[in-house]
């Protein structure tokens, strides 16, 4: 990796300065072997150490031999101070290519020649130039040319090559252990030169760097020189953080990290009088660093989406291996590392429903930000086929491995699954490292060891039904559980109803449905043989069945598209899958009966291990139905209230209007048994006064009114509620309950209370009821015949009256087999006990008498009881 980031800003030199420096050194260099041409270069290292060189005689060859690496900033010095080269020098690129030229073209490339820009001669005699070399191109060929003034100067037609240096440098083992040494590779294409060197990450300094590199005792580095110690003894910046070395080029370094720290570390190496840098990055990590399973072991289900967790001790990275290819035919080696050290725990996504496939990477995810798992490699059904996904993270060369190494891609495989996991122990393991040892892929420092159990699929929990309001909203979980949700079996139209399934399972299969997803439906079907059927059960007899099924288009049959979205499919964690059915495809009102079926074509499900779950709802249509009463007092707080159809948490618009006189509105809220109340304040409004009561729902399908008269709120009020089944079945015991309100401001003394049932004065009684105060009873009844029974309760002038119907629905077989032939008509009644045995008269009353059912006597009775009522009522 190269970073082109310098120590100094590479400007070019301050011009006069330069030659103040070349009147002291001109003319004294001599190159003797390349240690002595390397202190000479840098005689004046505390002004000039990243300055670059002088040369001052083109006939010794300084300058061909040395070329000029990209960067540098280069002085040319006249042969002798006498020269005058005019006012400019240019510098072209190709060669003069005359017999007396320095160095030849080695192509025909660079026989024309091409100026590339001009410098002014400068000095107090006119006899030197500089230039930055930063504007030439690698390996290319320039030469100088001096204006009229200066033609003959020796520099005139030199030519020279512009190279980059090259500089790699790279640590032979980037995964070290603390107190150990690494030799790192410091490659050049030039000889010596100075190098600055700073550590970017773990904020070592100079100090620190020189430690590693010169002052140990185990390093040998007969090539590197510090820039302070007693040969030089100079001060060349004050940069605690920044060391300098003299680098031989092509040299093996020993790095020596006694005493240092583990961590990540990156060290920056930039030549000082050029462009060339490079940096290196190392890992040292902790002999006691700790890699231990967290939560463990694992016990899923297959299709489990779950994290694995790792806590990291005295590091921040780890190697975790999945399964055993001899026990599982399924291995897989990853490398975690936490780039920023945030966490003590990493954690990895591990979806056990994405193994099948070629593409080993999808399987695992770090579920932290600044967390990174990478797939090292994959050994996957087959013993003679492994995947290598980045051999720098194994140590040892993977080509000695006893199988066909693959070092394209793991998200490529050539052998791989066709099914998910099966239920089974996976082994894991964690490491330091991975190593290519005797032939196979073992661990370097191995910790700790655990284990995932994979159980097959269960059968999924109880299935519930909710609705909700249809103004609220249902697109994530957070709106389910802020939404007023009911469980129940009865849901109005255009109101939510949601099916809440327990314990589903298959977390790796919903983990690609986000929130409100609404292609769940099909995908069901079609990818994990869930299908989900409601029919109506009421419907038309000639309409045949009448059915939905999230199945239809996928298996293309005459059923309807069944339509449904996964409400929280990104917080799924596998014990609570909620769906929103829209109740207006089911095109109105109905009772409707569900199938919630796992078939086989589940891949986890054996095959006819299919299960199935089953239920019924009702759509009803949206109706307000208000309690009517005669009589309201005129107080503040007077309470009107109805029940409804529609969901608990749906707000009710009540209105209670008098014209001339006011309107007054109240909001309720419809509560869990779907009955609501409103609050009206009439203390300003005289008794006598009637008025309307209208209420409706939201969407104005749904509503009631009545009419009724203001009375005054000091004294009693007294309003009946009365309720009994509209039907029932014969014989079937049914109740009917009876609630006496007073809402008026004082006690009711003396209130009669009268209940009748069918005819029979069943209860008669005198009570008092205090204000804001309920009398209340339950009556049970039946019938031994088909027919209606009538009732009525009167409470002073309020009354409720009703009729319960009573059917048998097995009129046939009764008739004919019970009633008619063997018991009543032939053997007990008409032959045995009536007629014959007992009275002996019974021809004269059937005749006689020739009333139906109960006979004169109990006809006079009832009519007896009828008229007491009446006369009560009046009195």
């Amino acid at each position: 990796m190269t970073n082109n980031t310098t120590f100094r800003e590479k400007g070019r030199a301050v011009f006069l300065a330069a030659l103040m420096v070349l009147s002291v050194v001109a003319m004294s260099a001599t190159f003797a072997g390349a240690a002595a041409a390397q202190n000479d270069y840098y005689e004046d290292l505390e002004d000039d150490y990243d300055v670059g060189p002088t040369y001052t005689d083109p006939s010794n060859g300084d300058f061909n031999d040395n070329d000029a690496w990209i960067g540098q900033e280069i002085t040319i010095v006249a042969e002798s101070t006498g020269d005058d080269w005019g006012q400019s020098v240019e510098i072209h690129q190709g060669s003069v290519q005359t017999d007396s030229s320095n160095v030849e073209a080695d192509s025909d490339n660079h026989v024309s020649t091409e100026r590339v820009f001009e410098v002014e001669i400068g000095g107090e005699d006119y006899d030197a130039f500089e230039f930055d070399a930063a504007e030439l191109e690698s390996s290319e060929l320039y030469h100088f040319i001096v204006d009229e003034g200066g033609a003959e100067a020796g520099w005139n037609g030199y030519g020279f090559w512009a190279e980059d240096e090259g500089l790699d440098v790279s640590f032979d083992d980037d995964d070290i252990l603390e107190d150990s040494t690494v030799e790192v590779d410091f490659d050049s294409d030039r000889g010596a030169q100075i190098v600055n060197v700073t550590e970017t990450s773990e904020g070592l300094d100079a100090e620190d760097i020189e430690d590693i590199f010169v002052n140990n005792d185990e390093a040998d580095n007969d090539d590197v020189l510090s820039i302070v110690d007693d040969e030089y003894d100079v001060e060349l910046h004050d940069d605690d953080d920044v060391a300098t070395f003299e680098i031989e080029g092509d040299s093996t370094l020993t790095a020596d990290f006694a005493d240092i720290e583990a961590g990540e570390y990156e060290f920056e190496f930039d030549v000082t009088d050029s462009l060339a840098d490079d940096n290196a990055t190392v890992e040292v990590r902790d002999e006691d660093a700790e890699r231990n399973f967290v939560n463990d072991p694992y016990i899923q289900q297959q299709g489990d989406e779950f994290n694995i967790t790792v806590e990291l001790e005295d590091t921040d990275d780890t190697y975790v291996t999945v399964g055993d290819f001899d026990d599982n035919a399924y291995e897989v080696g990853l490398y975690v590392s936490d780039d920023e050290g945030d966490y003590d725990e990493v954690d990895i996504t591990f979806n056990t429903h994405k193994t099948v496939g070629d593409d080993a990477t999808l399987a695992f995810e770090a579920q932290q930000d600044d967390a990174e798992v990478e797939v090292v490699y994959a050994q996957i059904v087959d013993n003679d086929y492994i995947a290598i996904g980045n051999d720098d993270l194994i140590d040892g060369d993977v080509q000695d491995l006893d199988a066909d190494v693959d070092t394209s891609e793991v998200d490529d495989l050539e052998a791989y699954l066709e099914e998910p996991l099966v239920a089974d122990d996976y082994e894991l393991t964690t490491s330091a490292g991975l190593e290519v040892d005797d032939d196979e892929i073992d661990f370097v420092d191995r910790g700790d060891t655990s284990f995932i159990n994979l159980e097959p699929l269960g059968s999924p929990g109880d299935v519930t039904t909710y609705t909700a309001p249809e103004d609220d909203s249902m697109n994530d979980l957070e709106d389910f559980e802020d939404a007023t949700v009911t469980a129940t079996d009865s849901v109005a139209e255009d109101d939510y109803l949601v099916m809440e399934l327990e314990d589903a399972g298959m977390t790796g299969f919903f983990a690609d449905y986000g929130d409100n997803d609404d292609e769940i439906a099909e995908d069901l079907a079609e990818d994990a043989g869930i299908y989900l059927e409601v029919e109506q059960t009421d419907a038309a007899s000639n309409l045949g069945d009448v059915v939905w099924n999230n199945s239809a288009d996928y298996h293309n049959t005459d059923d309807e598209q069944l339509e449904m979205t996964l409400v929280n499919g990104d917080d799924y964690e596998g014990e609570q899958l909620l769906f929103d059915i829209p109740t207006d495809q089911f095109d109105g009102d109905g009772e409707f009966e569900w199938t919630l079926e796992f078939s086989d074509r589940n891949v986890y499900i054996d095959d006819d291990e299919g299960f199935s779950l089953e239920g019924e709802f009702n759509i009803d249509e949206r109706e307000v139905s208000l309690d009517d009463v005669d009589e309201v007092p005129n107080v503040d707080g007077a309470e009107l209230s109805g029940d409804t159809t529609v969901a608990p948490g749906t707000e009710i618009d009540m209105v209670a209007s008098a014209s001339g006189e006011f309107v007054l509105t109240d909001d309720p809220v419809v509560a869990d048994d779907r009955t609501f109340t409103g609050s009206f304040d009439f203390s300003d409004y005289d008794a006598g006064i009637e008025f309307d009561v209208e209420a409706d729902e939201p969407l104005g399908d749904g509503e009631d009114d009545f009419t009724a008269e203001l009375v005054d709120g000091d004294g009693p009020v007294i309003n009946v509620e009365a309720d009994a089944p509209s039907s029932a079945d014969v014989g079937e015991d049914v109740t009917l309950d009876v609630t006496v309100t007073n809402t008026g401001g004082a006690a009711a003394d003396d209130v009669d209370i009268g209940v009748v049932i069918g005819g029979d004065n069943v209860d008669d009684e005198n009570t008092t009821i205090d204000a804001d105060e309920s009398w209340t009873n339950s009556y049970e009844f039946t019938s031994d015949s088909e027919g209606d029974i009538e009732w009525s309760v009167v409470a002073d002038d309020s009354e409720e009256t009703g009729v319960t119907n009573f059917s048998d629905e097995d009129t046939d077989d009764d008739a004919s087999d019970d009633d008619a032939t063997d018991d009543d008509a032939s053997d007990d009644d008409a032959s045995d006990d009536d007629a014959s045995d007992d009275d002996g008269e019974t021809d004269d009353d059937g005749d006689d008498d020739g009333t139906p059912g109960f006979g004169v006597a109990v006809a006079l009775a009832a009519l007896l009881g009828a008229a007491m009522l009446a006369l009560r009522k009046q009195n």
